[in-house]
């Protein structure tokens, strides 16, 4: 208990500064490369926590149906069965994309930005914006409790203007295409290899 005073009393008076990760390199799965991971303080981790517990139900009201990445009750095998469905409606196009390195490709601000809107707390604000400064880059990761939410917000603005190419420039510094496929095959044999998908079983 006065561990979680003691984090309690640094919200309080907004003395909350994060402290350093400890860093590792692990190796990416099916991979020969490294990637850096980033292991909080106890402390840190609480505080984490305890900002998800309060922004994730505020901004699950702001997220798109089509938004399946760290959201509660939704899995892998739910977005799969979206993707099959689609298939059966004779969409014909996927683009697949990976943000390499996501958390550090994000501007920062324009995250801040996006909690602000919704949020004016300063005693959430306030730790919110220590925790997403942290840079990997830097010495400190962004491998955390906090991604699950940040990342999702940072693509609310990005859901609502699709069309806009400004807003992805808003939200994101840069971001790398690692595959595209252009087209899918004709709507017969999409049905054939979608129905060999994981089923939600």
């Amino acid at each position: 208990m006065e561990f979680l005073d003691e984090v309690r009393e640094l919200l309080k008076s907004r003395a909350f500064v994060p402290l350093p990760v400890r860093e590792r390199m692990i190796p990416k799965p099916g991979s020969t490369k490294l990637r850096r991971l980033g292991i909080p303080t106890a402390r840190d981790r609480v505080v984490q926590a305890s900002l998800a517990l309060v922004l994730e139900p505020i901004f699950e009201a702001d997220f798109k149906p089509v938004s399946y990445g760290f959201r509660p009750k939704r899995r892998a095998q739910d977005a799969i069965a979206e993707i099959h469905a689609m298939g059966t409606r004779r969409y014909h196009w996927v683009f697949e994309a990976h943000i390499q390195a996501c958390f550090d490709e994000l501007k920062h601000s324009a995250v801040i930005a996006e909690v602000s809107k919704r949020v004016i707390d300063r005693r959430v604000l306030s730790p919110t914006h220590a925790l997403i400064g942290l840079s990997a880059s830097s010495g400190r990761s962004g491998d955390s409790i906090r991604n699950p939410i940040i990342a999702p917000i940072s693509m609310v603005s990005v859901h609502s203007n699709p069309r806009t190419s400004s807003s992805h420039a808003e939200v994101r510094k840069d971001s790398r295409v690692t595959r595209e496929v252009p087209a899918l095959p004709p709507d017969r044999e999409v049905r054939a290899q979608t129905s060999r998908m994981p089923g939600k079983d």
